[in-house]
């Protein structure tokens, strides 16, 4: 839960001072919650990470009906899912990738290593793109690419305190 982790003192995402204007905001505007205004009082709380979350969910679903009023907190919820989507189906690419390799290696007529690399064209085009291409993915395709744009995602969410607080336009 990024916007979770954001949201702790202990976190150094957001500065202190906007962590301050964001939890008095929120707790201004959602009365029944009250968030911690400190470190201290955050370490004291049992409840802080639900109380986190339960303002997750108000940011989440207030910025989802009204999309207009902030169209880059929906484009970057759709780029974190698109990679979070990307990364969760990461073995089953990889598997047809290998099938690929393998179906490619076996209608070569007379495979060598050694044409691979003194006369790859024609003859070994696709293999090589296929190897390519699966180096790239795995490369690209990873873990932290899901958690860097999961926390993308969940400073923009909590930006748009600024725009509903009116301190900034949308």
């Amino acid at each position: 839960m990024p916007t979770t982790i954001i949201l702790r003192f202990s976190d150094d995402t957001i500065d202190d001072i906007t962590k301050v204007k964001y939890h008095k905001w929120l707790n201004e505007k959602i009365p029944d919650l009250q968030l911690p205004e400190s470190e201290e009082e955050e370490n004291l709380d049992s409840q802080s990470d639900s109380k986190y979350e339960s303002v997750t969910k108000y940011l989440r679903i207030y910025a989802n009906s009204h999309r207009e009023q902030f169209p880059r907190v929906y484009q970057e919820l759709k780029k974190y899912n698109y990679w979070r989507n990307l990364y969760g189906c990461k073995w089953y690419a990889l598997s047809i990738y290998a099938i690929l390799t393998i179906r490619e290696i076996l209608m070569v007529d007379k495979f060598g290593i050694a044409d691979i690399f003194r006369n790859p064209v024609p003859k070994y085009t696709m293999l090589l793109v296929l190897v390519v291409w699966s180096i790239l993915f795995c490369s690209i395709v990873s873990q932290k690419t899901v958690k860097r744009n999961a926390f993308d995602y969940a400073k923009t969410l909590l930006e748009t305190v600024d725009v509903m607080s009116g301190d900034l336009e949308a």
